[in-house]
């Protein structure tokens, strides 16, 4: 399905995170599909808010006309979601059907790059010795 693409911005509701608990946000909530492989794609949360405690935890992404982004968002860097492709395929195919629930678009690459490298500092450099 050609609506699954890397950089796209989705609205997912009730998504289960790693602690066990749901999102409850009614009409749903942004989530960025940074990487995709052949089974899973791996989703990073937005909020519009950010926690005071570990700022390096988020990335900000200013209002666009390619994101549609109604205010200021912070990408969660904290949480790596992992879903299912075939999954997230029949969710976005009834969201169309859905009325009310908000369309968003695309981060621009820069903006990818600038989050995997950020992820890859956060993570991936302090495991090396």
């Amino acid at each position: 399905m050609d609506d699954i693409i890397i950089k796209k911005l989705v609205n997912l509701r009730f998504m289960h995170f790693p602690d066990k608990t749901i999102d409850c946000k009614f009409a749903g909530r942004p989530y960025l599909i940074y990487k995709i492989d052949d089974k899973y794609s791996y989703l990073l949360k937005l909020s519009s808010k950010k926690s005071n405690k570990g700022l390096n935890y988020y990335y900000e992404l200013l209002p666009d006309s390619s994101n549609k982004l109604d205010k200021k968002s912070y990408v969660d860097l904290k949480y790596f979601i992992v879903y299912e492709i075939e999954k997230l395929k029949r969710v976005l195919l009834t969201q169309k059907l859905e009325y009310g629930l908000r369309e968003y678009g695309i981060i621009k690459d820069e903006q990818l790059d600038e989050i995997l490298s950020q992820i890859n500092m956060l993570y991936v450099s302090t495991l090396q010795v």
